[in-house]
């Protein structure tokens, strides 16, 4: 247990320096203070996207790779180039160092995915809703610090945009060195969920006869777990003389779980009663052959890298045989690239919406700082409430997506700056809670512990409708579009999406009505009618 809170306290004290960068609130002013001759279009046309194409460019590399090391040596990278691109922003103010920088924090974005992949590598299933939280909460709190040292610097005159900048460069150089505390993933002991479901799983030897002839390799009826019944009395199966049920049949996978700490009836797992005889048989037989035969060259080396790529292409198929895995995921990645567009032309929504501001640098701010604050809230909140919200995951999407749909279309064509920000802080609440919920729900189903290619890919592809949505609306090239239009457009895509579930969801409801005979037909039982609902999903 101590363990545990040590690795929670190691990991939450990550989420906050690697979030704590005072600069970022006035990156912009910084950039057009310290490089001289910079435009808007220049800065959001031609240098930013730049950390857009080298994210995706190493997040094909990331995703690839994050679960075969295990996380950490990935966020300790990312440590690396966190301090590399501060390091550029305080060595030469010029334009190549300024877009090598966007090079880097690319690389810091995409690297960031292994930091809430170690979350569930590490924690106990029955904590992973716990510990995702106190993670994004620790985000959200470097967030908030980071902001409020910049409002209080600038706005006090205690310093300058490059002292905040080597603040932030000493920032990152502290979450290097607790990256490289943090410990190594070791493998996790199954846990007695994951136990059963491995019991439960037939090889792919066994069948059930529709006639069942006695045979050498026949298995009697006895007391067990693999029924349905309430005795516990297993069906008959006949077992096949395969290779690949020999192999499994001796595996530790299989062979050596005992039920009977699990409280079922009867005290031996079903391989019991056939693997002593197949080892015994094995055994007679090495020894024949080992008097008869040479030593071949083993080609073991071949044959387990080809399993390996079979094992990861088996888990991606089960992974994404998972409706729950589908539906968050395409929310993280619509939410994802919403947020990071709406994120990086912020300001230059309000200079649009409302030009000749009043002190915007001070009031823009307050409002990113009060958001990030008040976008704690309802995560912990989340955390502490009982149950999940799995079985409404259709219309809770629906729901959300005509909701978002609603927020961008409101940010981009209301002309009263109060109101933008009262918006955009119900917005990042609404974003910083449903993250946290798709993290969580994605993270809970997933058995084959692939988080960083499933978050990865969510990323991905997130960036890369990012990058075809710019391409196509806001260069000088193409239709360069004012933001506010881009802003809509992506509300738009948002009302499509919830529009989407929201028909699925009535199609459903409609088959089962007309299933049912009518209204509630069959369904008088109070549990019965719930189950309207929850089919759906």
């Amino acid at each position: 247990m101590a363990g545990v809170k040590i690795i929670s306290l190691v990991l939450c004290s990550l989420g906050v320096f690697m979030s704590l960068r005072p600069h970022w609130l006035y990156i912009d002013q910084f950039i057009q203070t310290y490089y001289q001759n910079i435009t808007d279009d220049e800065l959001y046309d031609t240098i930013y996207p730049v950390k857009d194409y080298s994210g995706l460019i190493l997040l094909i590399i990331v995703i690839l790779v994050t679960d075969y090391v295990k996380y950490k040596p990935i966020i300790v990278l990312q440590g690396f180039f966190s301090v590399i691109l501060m390091s550029l922003f305080n060595w030469d103010q010029q334009i190549i160092p300024l877009i090598v920088s966007q090079v880097f924090h690319g690389f810091v974005m995409a690297t960031n995915i292994a930091f809430y992949a170690y979350i569930f590598a590490v924690a106990d299933s029955e904590k992973y809703k716990l510990s995702t939280c106190l993670s994004q909460i620790s985000v959200l709190f470097g967030i908030f610090l980071g902001n409020l040292l910049a409002v209080l610097f600038l706005s006090l005159n205690i310093t300058g945009l490059g002292t905040i900048n080597l603040i932030s460069f000493a920032f990152s150089v502290v979450t290097l060195i607790v990256a490289l505390m943090l410990p190594h993933v070791k493998p996790r002991i199954p846990t007695t969920r994951e136990i059963i479901e491995r019991e439960l799983q037939l090889p792919s030897g066994l069948s059930i006869p529709e006639t069942v002839t006695k045979s050498p390799w026949e298995v009697d009826r006895r007391p067990s777990m693999h029924s349905t019944g309430t005795q516990g009395i297993m069906d008959t199966y006949t077992h096949i003389n395969d290779p690949a049920f020999t192999a499994y049949a001796r595996s530790n996978m299989y062979s050596d779980i005992d039920t009977s700490s699990l409280g079922f009836y009867g005290d031996y797992s079903i391989n019991e009663q056939y693997t002593s005889s197949i080892d015994s048989e094995s055994n007679e037989n090495s020894r024949e052959d080992n008097s008869n035969t040479t030593e071949v060259p083993s080609s073991q080396p071949d044959t387990t890298q080809k399993d390996k790529i079979n094992k990861f292409l088996k888990d991606l198929k089960k992974a994404y045989s998972k409706k729950l895995v589908i539906y968050w995921s395409s929310w993280l990645i619509f939410s994802i690239c919403g947020h990071l567009m709406l994120e990086d032309n912020f300001r230059r929504l309000l200079n649009e919406i409302v030009p000749g501001r009043n002190s915007p640098l001070v009031y823009d701010a307050s409002v990113s700082t009060l958001a990030a604050l008040l976008g704690i809230i309802p995560v912990i909140i989340y955390g502490v409430i009982k149950g999940t919200w799995t079985v409404y995951s259709e219309p809770i999407l629906a729901i959300l997506g005509l909701f978002t749909c609603l927020l961008y279309c409101l940010l981009a064509n209301i002309n009263n700056i109060w109101a933008i920000y009262s918006l955009y802080i119900i917005y990042y609440l609404l974003f910083q809670l449903m993250f946290v919920v798709a993290l969580y729900q994605i993270g809970d189903v997933l058995q084959s512990r692939r988080y960083g290619f499933i978050f990865g890919m969510n990323l991905f592809i997130a960036v890369f409708l990012k990058v075809i949505l710019q391409s196509i609306q806001g260069y000088r090239q193409t239709l360069h579009l004012p933001i506010t239009t881009q802003i809509t457009v992506m509300g738009g895509i948002f009302g499509l999406y919830g529009l989407s579930f929201l028909t699925k969801m009535l199609y459903s409801l409609i088959d089962l009505y007309r299933q049912s005979g009518g209204c509630c037909g069959n369904y008088s039982n109070p549990q019965d009618r719930d189950l309207l609902v929850a089919s759906t999903s």
